[in-house]
């Protein structure tokens, strides 16, 4: 009765809930930037406050009946973020009282994919204190102090139910808020030694036990991984899974989770693709040609405004290290700040300092976008927007090619920028680089001083953190300790050196064996295409080793295309070929992997011992064991030979 009386007051009625609707919405918009001149998106955006309301209202319920002397967070009725991009969820932030630290609240709220969820949670940035939550927290599924409910299970519930499920989950909570406080040294105006006196009190020893037991369940985030297997076992195609779990702070089950939704895997690439828009993620493959230019810095000639420049550029690592330790801004961002800044000084010239704080005037020279200086002495000079938005991208105290007005210019853009989005200098978000076929590369001649750089330890921040002056900027260089490096690796690539051992023991290997089973249900005319593989795979591992073994890729095609011309498509031009790489061309064994099916067969037209002179020195009994091999197509014309693989 007590909650009934609640809603009422507040004007909410039973039937105003949570739909289906809802969440949709935030699956579809996730991370698109608002458009107000898109209809069906503010259609969007007026029913996703809705949700917003809802669960405000859901949050003061919960926070009046458990923290009567507590408050409701600051609740900002916008389904976009800061950055003006629609969130995935929308949470209510509960403090238990008044003055309790506002790092850490209870929280209440809905996911797109995920649910309806209760918990203690950081907000905001808290640095290290966040790897020390996620321990103290485990894993969200076993977690002592977060509880879910599907999309289905929350919306059979009426609102009063739902706040009823929230109040008694948390009453529930294995650890206490004070504890999380102690824990994690965030004090409030009370008197820190009355918490510490009161976790005593509550047995702490055995509270301490709890906290290290579910902090060993969370999923390792390894910063150096390598995804290691054969041929066609979806390494690459898993680099997207690995990304998106360090980025959002998932488990890598949980976003396979997500992939087996409908549409599961768009929305994931989606998500993948946003992030390596906005330089969280950067993609590159090794190759004999990559070197250390490349992926760290080097000498490049560059055009601009027609002055040929030979600079100091950043390679793709050593740009997404700078970005990892400075608080960046999307590209799309700087091109719009820097556009309203055009659009300003066609209005009103805008009077700027240098460095040196000489004053200039900055102008648009040509009404069309054209950016311009006047001095003091009255000469007109053009600024490339090229400049500014480097200055932008990478920021630097230092004057590049004697820039010094573009450098003015970025730096108050910097400050219109911070204004829009206020950070601090630290960048807590995490940044993550895939190196697809690792392996592939001169590895020692690609990260040459990286090697030691890149360990755990020796990361910035760490306790024996170490920095190297790069060989052309001769600038001080470490690496931070948010940036994640994945890598591939084709073990069955023969042609290839293993990894430099240096850089082998800094990297945590996990191996990506071919999965049959994901070929379950795969039948073409009654053949088991699972069973095919397995069957296949043992015998290569017989034969050969596991290294070498078909992997699952090769056939997923038939999960749409179920036909016998594809099955036959994709042995001979992918299984066939690839057997041949494998045995070095012995087709004797190739023969023993498909189970003498006649897929392969002898060529008995040939004659070996006529071709050769009766006298010529060949090796003993060399006509008799010599065979030549030719593909039969009449094999693949019916489902009875790919049957025969099974024996």
């Amino acid at each position: 009765m007590v909650l009934l009386w609640y809603i009422q007051i507040e004007g909410t009625k039973l039937s105003d809930y949570f739909t289906h609707q809802h969440f949709d919405l935030l699956k579809k918009y996730n991370n698109q930037a608002r458009d107000k001149n898109d209809l069906e998106q503010n259609h969007a955006y007026v029913s996703l406050k809705e949700a917003n309301d809802l669960t405000k209202k859901w949050g003061e319920a919960v926070q009046k009946i458990l923290f009567p002397n507590g408050s409701l967070g600051h609740f900002i009725n916008r389904p976009t973020n800061q950055a003006n991009n629609f969130k995935p969820y929308t949470w209510a932030k509960i403090y238990p009282r008044t003055k309790a630290p506002k790092q850490l609240a209870y929280t209440v709220g809905i996911d797109a994919y995920r649910g309806f969820i209760v918990k203690i949670d950081t907000v905001g940035d808290v640095g290290d204190k966040r790897v020390k939550y996620e321990k103290l927290r485990g894993e969200d599924e076993s977690s002592d102090i977060v509880s879910t409910l599907s999309i289905e299970d929350g919306l059979s519930k009426s609102l009063e139910e739902l706040i009823e499920w929230g109040v008694k989950e948390i009453q529930q909570f294995g650890l206490a808020y004070d504890d999380l406080c102690i824990e994690l040294a965030l004090d409030d105006e009370q008197d820190i030694s009355q918490l510490t006196v009161k976790k005593v009190l509550n047995n702490s020893a055995t509270v301490n036990v709890a906290y290290k037991e579910r902090g060993s369940n969370k999923l390792n985030k390894n910063l150096n991984r390598i995804l290691f297997g054969a041929a066609g076992t979806g390494k690459t195609y898993h680099t997207i899974n690995h990304a998106l779990a360090i980025l959002e702070d998932k488990t890598i089950a949980e976003i396979e989770k997500e992939e087996k939704q409908e549409n599961g895997r768009k929305i994931l690439k989606d998500r993948f693709d946003q992030f390596k828009k906005e330089g969280q993620i950067k993609f590159v493959t090794f190759h004999q040609s990559f070197s250390y230019e490349d992926f760290v810095e080097g000498i490049r000639a560059e055009t601009d405004e027609g002055i040929l420049t030979y600079d100091v550029k950043s390679g793709v690592f050593k740009e997404i290290c700078e970005r990892a330790k400075f608080q960046k801004f999307a590209e799309i961002d700087i091109d719009k700040i820097v556009d309203d800044f055009v659009e300003e000084i066609s209005k009103n010239e805008k009077i700027l300092e240098t460095k040196t704080g000489v004053e200039f005037t900055v102008f648009n020279s040509s009404g069309k976008g054209g950016i311009s200086v006047r001095t003091t002495t009255q000469n007109e000079i053009v600024i490339s927007k090229k400049a500014i938005k480097a200055y932008l991208l990478e920021p630097s105290e230092n004057i590049r090619r004697n820039q010094a007005y573009a450098w003015a210019v970025a730096r108050y853009l910097q400050l219109k920028l911070d204004e829009v989005t206020p950070v601090s200098k630290s960048n807590s978000l995490s940044y993550v680089i895939i190196i697809d076929e690792i392996n592939r590369g001169n590895i020692s001649r690609i990260f040459g001083e990286l090697i030691t750089l890149i360990e755990d330890s020796k990361r910035e921040g760490a306790e024996e953190a170490l920095s190297v002056t790069l060989p052309y900027s001769k600038e001080e260089f470490s690496v931070p300790e948010n940036v994640y490096i994945i890598g591939t690796m084709n073990s069955s690539d023969r042609s290839l050196t293993g990894l430099d051992i240096a850089l082998r023991r800094r990297f945590t290997f996990i191996e990506m064996p071919p999965k049959p089973e994901l070929l379950n249900g795969v039948i073409v005319e009654g053949l088991d295409i699972e069973k095919l593989l397995k069957v296949i795979n043992q015998r290569i591992e017989v034969l050969l080793d596991r290294d070498h073994c078909i992997g699952h890729a090769n056939f997923m095609s038939l999960k749409e295309q179920a036909t016998r011309d594809n099955l036959a498509h994709i042995f001979k031009h992918k299984i066939i070929p690839q057997l041949q790489e494998y045995f070095f061309d012995d087709w004797g064994k190739i023969n023993l992997v498909l189970f003498q099916n006649d897929m392969i067969t002898e060529d008995k037209k040939i004659n070996i011992s006529s071709l050769f002179p009766a006298d010529a020195q060949l090796d003993t009994d060399y006509s008799e064991r010599k065979k030549v091999w030719r593909i039969n197509d009449d094999a693949f014309k019916t489902i009875d030979a790919f049957k025969k693989i099974l024996g």
